[in-house]
């Protein structure tokens, strides 16, 4: 049987604020991760970007900005996201 001090961290380790280092505790990227998950990668691109100016010493939004790019190229590459671009082209020709 776990002794109440035990008890008693576990229940404060579980009930403490989320690390600032997550992406739960920055609004700010958890805001463009969304972005980035929603599909919009250009848009959550930028958001990086522009945070990653903000503060120069802060490696998570030059990676995610990164993570971007490379979602957004790999979609580039994806039957199903280029189906409206070719669908317009057609229409256009």
């Amino acid at each position: 049987m776990p002794t109440p001090l035990v008890v008693v961290a576990a229940l404060l380790l579980q009930a403490a604020d989320p690390s600032p280092v997550s992406p739960r505790g920055r609004p700010e990227l958890r805001a463009g991760l969304d972005t980035l998950y929603a599909g919009e990668f250009a848009t959550a691109a930028a958001h990086f970007a522009a945070l990653a100016a903000g503060d120069t010493t802060d490696p998570a939004p030059v990676i995610f900005e990164a993570g971007a790019f490379i979602w957004w190229a790999a979609a580039k590459d994806s039957d199903e996201f280029e189906a409206p671009r070719k669908k317009s082209e057609k229409n256009t020709q």
